[in-house]
């Protein structure tokens, strides 16, 4: 039977920041570097595998899953994999964010009124969707707009908003590709249910904007024991 580990930690005990010039052609403010904070794993164990969400202000933005890695589903490092590239996407300001062709059109067909969109604008679609491993979405984009008098100025107190809570599963197969399917659905199921405002799955204006800690915790941790309690049961 699968036992489950929670971790609820503000954003300040993961990461640090530092700026760094962006990247010549691409908006200025694509400056800052989420680095993993000294002594991290004292407060987390950041391996594999489980669900996660985000949240800024203490009501959830994001919801994912984690797999470890392809050889070891107990392995890897969702700080490094998933964490810091979602802080750099949700708030616009990662030193390697990009947006696709297709999410800058749909925004602005959207017609909303940004100032963030508005300095984007002034960069060639090839400058912006330049690939670093960073790519952000409409719903992403969008939510940075809404809250851009907050991170244009991104410092410690912007980053002490954001918080992040992991159910890691333990006692899984080192291998098992049914598992991770499982994990899979279940991550499905909890963004249907919780309408995170930045996963892209979520239509324009149906999210949800006051889900607290507390109720994806339950929602999460809820499925989890439930999915995957019934494929152990298969397993055995």
């Amino acid at each position: 039977m699968s036992t489950f580990k929670c971790y609820y930690l503000n954003a300040s005990k993961i990461f640090s920041l530092r700026t760094r010039p962006a990247t010549p052609g691409r908006p200025n403010f694509f400056n800052v570097e989420f680095k993993i904070a000294e002594n991290v794993t004292k407060h987390l164990d950041p391996r594999g595998s489980g669900i996660y969400a985000i949240f800024f202000d203490e009501m959830l933005i994001y919801v994912g899953s984690f797999l470890g890695q392809a050889s070891d589903n107990g392995g890897g490092n969702i700080i490094k994999t998933r964490w810091d590239k979602h802080l750099g996407t949700i708030s616009m300001r990662g030193h390697k964010v990009s947006i696709g062709p297709r999410a800058f059109e749909k925004l602005e067909k959207s017609r909303l009124e940004s100032e963030l969109l508005h300095s984007l604008s002034k960069y060639s679609s090839d400058s912006l969707a330049l690939h670093r491993g960073c790519v952000s979405s409409v719903n992403r984009v969008s939510f940075a707009a809404d809250n851009w008098a907050t991170f244009e100025s991104f410092n410690n107190s912007t980053l002490e908003r954001f918080s992040f809570l992991y159910v890691r599963c333990m006692n899984l197969p080192v291998k098992s590709s049914e598992f991770k399917k499982r994990i899979l659905e279940v991550e499905k199921g909890a963004i249907a249910w919780l309408k995170p405002r930045c996963n892209k799955e979520i239509p324009s204006g149906l999210h949800l904007s006051k889900v607290t800690v507390k109720t994806a915790k339950e929602k999460i941790l809820t499925d989890l024991m439930d999915d995957l309690d019934v494929s152990f049961r298969k397993a055995a």
